[in-house]
């Protein structure tokens, strides 16, 4: 029998607790992956929660305590064994989401690991689109944008953004009443500095209205500011 919303909700914030207190227990260094999968599902065995469910939340509290290369060892057994047969694109978006944050932390990891981070998130991608078919074009936009190495070969990856983002465009995969994918879109151009399609976004960007207020991961004030110089370029070239 399905559960209500809110009781479904109740219980997987509990199931949530338990994942994060499975793993602040967990003796990770003398047990192995499969050992660890295996005492996380007979220790949140509750029949109300689907199992798809219990591996999403024990996948992604693997991180803190395993570091990014056992939790490419939990999601790769997670695949590998057929775990979560039903799930196998959702656990890729949240394996790639993780690792998209673990590139750009460079408050916690050297540049060398965000560098093999992002080699192994490109992997993950390659590896979707050829067993699944799962390739989501805004999100390799974002990759190739946010990539550590942008910082040493901008041309190249902001290349490679504006490719994925325009493939996104044809796909309908790209959301133009998101301000985030607008923005991003409008900072590849401006950086590759062909203002004038980077105007054509801004503009786009600053008519939306349901903007973050609060807590926004990307730079709101920088991508206005662009707005402005990039309307001062398009009056010089007018004048």
């Amino acid at each position: 029998m399905d559960l209500p919303h809110e009781e479904i909700r109740a219980e997987m914030h509990k199931l949530s607790v338990a994942s994060e207190r499975f793993w602040a227990q967990a003796d990770t260094k003398n047990y192995t992956v499969p050992e660890l999968v295996d005492q996380f599902m007979k220790s949140t065995a509750d029949p109300t929660v689907p199992g798809i469910s219990k591996l999403h939340l024990f996948a992604f509290h693997s991180y803190n305590p395993l570091g990014w290369r056992g939790l490419c060892q939990v999601y790769n057994y997670i695949l590998a064994n057929d775990l979560d047969p039903c799930g196998e694109s959702g656990n890729i978006h949240t394996w790639t989401f993780i690792g998209m944050g673990a590139m750009k932390d460079a408050e916690n990891l050297s540049f060398d690991e965000r560098v093999r981070v992002a080699a192994d998130v490109e992997a993950v991608f390659e590896r979707a689109r050829e067993d699944l078919g799962y390739s989501c074009e805004t999100t390799m936009g974002y990759f190739y944008y946010d990539h550590p190495l942008k910082a040493e070969q901008p041309e190249l990856y902001l290349l490679k953004s504006k490719e994925w983002f325009e493939r996104a465009i044809e796909s309908d995969d790209f959301n133009e009443c998101d301000h985030h994918d607008l923005q991003t879109l409008g900072n590849v151009f401006f950086e590759l500095g062909d203002f004038k399609t980077a105007l054509h976004w801004y503009e786009k960007f600053a008519a939306v209205e349901n903007q973050c207020v609060n807590g926004c991961v990307l730079d709101l004030a920088l991508a206005e500011k662009r707005l402005v110089e990039c309307r001062q370029w398009m009056t010089e070239q007018d004048g």
